[in-house]
Protein backbone atom coordinates (compact mmCIF):
# COMPACT_ATOMS: atom_id res chain seq x y z
CA UNK A 1 0.00 0.00 0.00
CA UNK A 2 1.35 3.57 -0.99
CA UNK A 3 1.45 6.48 1.34
CA UNK A 4 -1.29 8.58 0.07
CA UNK A 5 -3.32 5.15 -0.20
CA UNK A 6 -2.69 4.64 3.59
CA UNK A 7 -3.72 8.18 4.15
CA UNK A 8 -7.06 8.21 2.83
CA UNK A 9 -7.85 4.62 4.44
CA UNK A 10 -7.26 6.08 7.86
CA UNK A 11 -7.42 9.13 9.55
CA UNK A 12 -6.14 10.94 12.50
CA UNK A 13 -9.77 10.04 13.85
CA UNK A 14 -8.49 6.28 13.57
CA UNK A 15 -5.31 6.55 14.94
CA UNK A 16 -6.39 8.52 18.37
CA UNK A 17 -9.16 6.62 18.80
CA UNK A 18 -6.97 3.48 18.52
CA UNK A 19 -5.13 5.38 21.52
CA UNK A 20 -8.39 5.42 23.57
CA UNK A 21 -9.24 9.09 22.62
CA UNK A 22 -12.62 10.42 22.41
CA UNK A 23 -13.52 12.59 19.42
CA UNK A 24 -16.66 14.45 18.97
CA UNK A 25 -18.91 13.34 16.03
CA UNK A 26 -19.72 17.51 14.81
CA UNK A 27 -16.16 18.64 15.50
CA UNK A 28 -14.58 20.31 12.52
CA UNK A 29 -11.53 22.31 11.89
CA UNK A 30 -9.13 22.48 14.96
CA UNK A 31 -10.53 20.80 18.08
CA UNK A 32 -9.12 20.40 21.18
CA UNK A 33 -9.04 16.71 22.43
CA UNK A 34 -6.96 15.01 25.57
CA UNK A 35 -3.40 13.83 24.47
CA UNK A 36 -3.47 10.14 24.26
CA UNK A 37 0.75 9.95 24.32
CA UNK A 38 0.79 11.22 27.97
CA UNK A 39 -1.51 11.89 31.38
CA UNK A 40 -3.73 14.38 29.84
CA UNK A 41 -6.74 15.70 32.18
CA UNK A 42 -7.46 19.03 30.36
CA UNK A 43 -7.09 18.73 27.02
CA UNK A 44 -3.71 19.91 25.42
CA UNK A 45 -3.74 18.60 21.72
CA UNK A 46 -5.81 19.64 18.47
CA UNK A 47 -7.21 17.36 16.14
CA UNK A 48 -7.45 19.31 12.22
CA UNK A 49 -10.74 17.09 11.13
CA UNK A 50 -10.39 18.60 7.50
CA UNK A 51 -6.57 18.34 7.45
CA UNK A 52 -5.91 15.14 9.29
CA UNK A 53 -3.44 16.69 11.59
CA UNK A 54 -3.06 16.16 15.10
CA UNK A 55 -0.63 19.03 17.95
CA UNK A 56 -0.24 18.25 21.28
CA UNK A 57 1.15 21.75 22.96
CA UNK A 58 2.91 18.86 25.88
CA UNK A 59 4.30 16.93 24.52
CA UNK A 60 5.16 17.94 21.29
CA UNK A 61 3.98 15.00 19.21
CA UNK A 62 2.68 16.38 16.34
CA UNK A 63 1.92 15.52 12.22
CA UNK A 64 -0.50 13.51 10.33
CA UNK A 65 -0.65 10.07 10.67
CA UNK A 66 2.41 8.92 10.15
CA UNK A 67 4.69 11.24 12.01
CA UNK A 68 2.30 10.97 15.06
CA UNK A 69 2.27 7.03 14.84
CA UNK A 70 6.35 7.11 14.41
CA UNK A 71 6.49 10.17 17.17
CA UNK A 72 4.46 7.61 19.43
CA UNK A 73 5.64 4.21 19.17
CA UNK A 74 9.00 5.45 18.68
CA UNK A 75 9.75 4.34 14.98
CA UNK A 76 12.80 3.99 13.31
CA UNK A 77 11.00 5.53 10.18
CA UNK A 78 7.92 6.04 7.60
CA UNK A 79 7.62 2.52 6.39
CA UNK A 80 7.80 0.85 9.91
CA UNK A 81 4.97 3.51 10.83
CA UNK A 82 2.98 2.22 7.45
CA UNK A 83 3.60 -0.82 8.65
CA UNK A 84 2.39 -0.25 12.39
CA UNK A 85 -0.73 1.23 11.21
CA UNK A 86 -1.65 -1.21 8.96
CA UNK A 87 -1.14 -3.69 11.32
CA UNK A 88 -2.32 -2.46 14.33
CA UNK A 89 -5.59 0.30 12.89
CA UNK A 90 -5.87 -0.81 9.20
CA UNK A 91 -6.37 -4.32 9.79
CA UNK A 92 -7.11 -4.58 13.54
CA UNK A 93 -10.38 -2.28 13.32
CA UNK A 94 -11.60 -4.19 10.50
CA UNK A 95 -11.15 -0.92 7.82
Amino acid sequence: MMIEELKRAVSMVDVVTHYGVDVPYYATGWTSILCPFHPDTNPSASINMDEDRFKCFVCDVSGDILDVVQQAENLEDVKTAMKWITENILFEDGQ
